[in-house]
């Protein structure tokens, strides 16, 4: 940087002095005045910020194929002539340009993705390193493409340290996946009163042996208010429940409400969406199969908001929060013919048909769940009777695609699925000539 500088001078005044008429009088004052104006007019000529230096990609490679869909991103670093700090923006985006801000002020030459990109799409990506100054020096633009969807050969674990179980629930709270009651097969048999949790799937803890609201089996569970819900189901006697019940824990369950305004439910489905618990469907205690729905902003008071929905009374179904609305999916009707129809509403009231039959076969017990920006349908038991283990997914609800016709899960219903630590999960359930899983699975 450099200052030309302009020198003023001190002034002077002569001195004056000015004699009396009269010799005797005293001299006059001697009057000076000195004027000291030191200015500095500094004129600063500041040097021309320079961007910083050219910089190459390292990973991804330009074209890569079947990238998995958490890559890290890496890049030569990139300096300052004029020492100012450099921070880094990552630009991505589909297609082949890469206009999005992704991620910004990475202050390293690289970075992880942490939520999962899209499966087999093409991406662009480039790099803008940038001064404090604002100054910047773009990258070069590369492409890719993400993997396929992939089924994982072997579960998770083959025998997990729950017992084998069907009509359990299983949620995702606290960063670890929790199974809730459940039940096996037979004449007498009484429903678990135990609640499991895992943090990476294949090693499993009891949270509780006797949980407070008894032994429960096809009940509904969601996590809301910083908590986790179970609702309704059936009891050690075959009573069919409408109590509501909440833990922060898994150990100790508070009653929220012990009967609640809705009629005994089970084989229902529960979501949040919009902030709030929706109970969908079910069977009640007369053994009639609902297809009313009811909501609670506090999981104590509930209302009804459709004492019949638009779609047919049924059990057995699943039921999605997705974007802009819930989804109702399949079921088993009161004629117990198996169901592939798909209804959609954004408020619980007004219900509209996306597909009266889906391409996926009529099913109930199946589970369904939110991956991959996908809905998905795992599973189930069809008209024929034949236990399933393919899986579908859609966008929209309308157009389904069959991801995998069978998958190396056995086939199997009344099991759970979850997404946890990007992957989706399939945990136990009846499988074939009704044998009951307690196998975990994932695919991702």
């Amino acid at each position: 940087m450099k200052t030309l500088l302009k020198l003023s001078c001190l002034t002077f005044l002569l001195l004056s002095l000015s004699c009396s008429k009269n010799d005797n009088d005293p001299p006059a004052p001697i009057e000076e005045t000195i004027e000291s104006d030191t200015e500095d007019d500094t004129e600063v000529a500041e040097e021309e910020n320079s961007a910083p230096s050219e910089f190459e990609l390292v990973v991804l490679p330009d074209a890569a194929v079947e990238v998995d869909v958490l890559p890290i991103f890496s890049w030569n670093a990139s300096t300052d002539p004029d020492g100012d700090t450099v921070v880094y923006d990552l630009y991505l985006d589909e297609g082949d340009a890469a206009d999005k801000v992704f991620a910004e002020d990475i202050e390293v030459n690289s970075y992880e993705v942490k939520d999962r990109l899209e499966l087999t799409k093409e991406y662009a990506w480039k790099v803008v390193a940038r001064d404090s100054e604002g100054a910047s020096v773009t990258s070069d633009t590369r492409t890719f493409s993400t993997r396929p969807l992939r089924f994982n050969d072997v579960p998770e674990t083959a025998n997990a340290a729950f017992s084998a179980r069907q009509l359990h629930s299983s949620i995702v709270y606290e960063d670890r996946i929790w199974v809730i009651g459940g039940s096996i097969i037979g004449a007498g048999t009484v429903p678990f009163k135990d609640v499991w949790f895992t943090e990476d799937g294949i090693n499993w803890e009891l949270a509780t042996e006797s949980a407070d609201y008894g032994a429960r089996a096809a009940h509904s569970s969601v996590v809301f208010d910083g908590k986790m819900w179970v609702i309704g189901g059936f009891d050690d006697t075959g009573k069919i429940k409408n109590d509501v019940w909440a833990s922060k824990d898994g150990e100790t369950w508070d009653v929220v409400v012990n009967d609640a305004p809705f009629n005994g439910r089970a084989g229902h489905t529960s979501v949040v969406y919009d902030n709030k618990i929706w109970l969908i469907g079910g069977v009640d205690t007369d053994n009639n199969l609902q297809n009313d729905v009811w909501v609670s902003q506090d999981g104590f008071t509930w209302k009804e908001v459709s004492g019949d929905a638009g779609f047919e009374a049924r059990n057995l179904h699943s039921t999605v929060a997705f974007e802009d609305g819930i989804y109702v999916i399949g079921g088993r009707n009161k004629l117990d013919e198996r169901l592939g129809d798909v209804w959609f509403s954004k408020d619980g009231i007004n219900w509209d048909v996306l597909s009266k039959d889906a391409d996926f076969t009529g099913r109930f017990s199946h589970t369904s769940i939110v991956f991959d920006n996908k809905m998905w349908v795992i599973g189930g038991i069809d008209e024929e009777f034949n236990w399933k283990n393919d899986a579908w997914f859609s966008t929209d609800g309308k157009i389904w695609t069959e991801a995998i016709n069978a998958a190396p899960f056995s086939r199997r219903f009344r099991h759970s699925s979850v997404v946890f630590k990007n992957k989706a999960w399939v945990i136990a359930g009846t499988g074939e000539a009704n044998n009951v899983q307690n196998d975990v699975w994932t695919f991702e």
